[in-house]
């Protein structure tokens, strides 16, 4: 419980400055998941190190398009990509929804910067969320959701098929876990 004030004083990532430390610097506890359009599905160590929890019980998930053979983001998917969270970000029911029943709770979407922002009321929203995450559902779910018809066409061939990368920092994850936890034992002690 030593880390629970880096919970409560860690600061936002600041809006539109793109990452915050060099370039592929994640640690040995930052995963991503990755869904192509085939059924295969394999943890990754990762990635940008901007997908941190923005405040308690806040979490980002980062979202990149990339080419699965290569695994070099894309430009152009990743542009298809934003296009598609743009369109969200002006009416964000459906995004509710589908996050809703990963039980996180859609704070916000920044189509610009390619970020979900989600965030978790109680220890049991962010324990089903986690293992949600962990069985593959979230890419899954997020993939069903921003990938319409025109974004399967761009892939030019079965060589170069598409994978979406949703990006969660484990260490921000175990971060708010554990202020959740404890704010429901501050809560039933009280």
């Amino acid at each position: 419980m030593e880390n629970l004030p880096a919970v409560i004083t860690e600061e936002p990532t600041p809006m539109g400055r793109g990452p915050v430390g060099p370039s592929g610097g994640g640690s040995s506890r930052d995963h991503v998941w990755t869904m192509t359009t085939r059924p295969s599905v394999s943890w990754e160590k990762a990635g940008p190190e901007e997908a941190k929890a923005m405040g308690r019980g806040d979490l980002t998930l980062q979202l990149l398009a990339v080419r699965r053979k290569s695994g070099l983001q894309d430009p152009g998917l990743q542009q298809t990509l934003r296009g598609q969270l743009r369109l969200l970000e002006n009416d964000s029911r459906e995004m509710a929804r589908v996050l809703g029943e990963l039980s996180a709770r859609l704070l916000s979407i920044h189509s610009d910067q390619d970020r979900i922002v989600v965030t978790f009321k109680t220890f049991e929203e962010i324990w089903k969320f986690s293992t949600y995450h962990a069985l593959g559902f979230t890419h899954h779910c997020l993939a069903n959701l921003l990938m319409d018809q025109a974004f399967w066409l761009l892939s030019p061939s079965e060589e170069e098929e598409t994978a979406i990368q949703v990006h969660v920092d484990e260490n921000a994850l175990r971060l708010t876990h554990e202020s959740l936890l404890v704010q429901e034992g501050e809560c039933c002690m009280g």
